[in-house]
């Protein structure tokens, strides 16, 4: 639980943000998206400045539902944007783009859309997948910590 300006109550210098935080708006829990730890952040960094520099606390946090993304196949996401809802095709051209669009910079949003574009058109798979099973002497290669290894 944390107070309207997302300290802890009984540690009014110790703030929570994102997942880790519980924040009721309008008599419901925020939920655990990026979103809400982005604007969070942004907002107890105002705090905290505020603060340093002398001046009077912000209101309470707001936050500002900006619509809801989910991809689930490489042709098929859903697309929620104030009242704009689709999904499918469209849904997933508009959840790239909006991905893109928050890219840091210029060259990391076109490499992403080159490399975005070449899997899905030829099937590619990313460095993020595991393609071959691994043997039993590859995993024992692996260093793990020994809470681990007992379990």
């Amino acid at each position: 639980m944390v107070s309207p300006d997302l300290s802890i109550p009984e540690y009014p210098d110790i703030f929570v943000i994102g997942d880790s935080a519980h924040y009721e708006q309008d008599g419901k829990p925020l939920p655990g998206v990026a979103q809400v730890a982005i604007q969070g952040g942004r907002y107890v960094g105002s705090v905290i400045k505020a603060h340093v520099e002398h001046y009077p606390a912000p209101p309470p946090f707001v936050y500002h539902d900006k619509g809801s993304m989910a991809t689930v196949s490489r042709w098929y996401a859903a697309l929620e944007l104030g009242n704009f809802k689709t999904a499918g095709v469209i849904g997933k051209l508009g959840w790239a783009f909006i991905h893109i669009l928050y890219l840091s910079d210029m060259q990391n949003r076109i490499r992403t859309f080159i490399q975005w574009t070449w899997a899905n058109l030829f099937s590619a798979r990313g460095s993020r997948y595991i393609t071959r099973p691994f043997t039993r002497e590859e995993l024992a290669s692996v260093d793990i910590p020994a809470e681990a290894a007992k379990s």
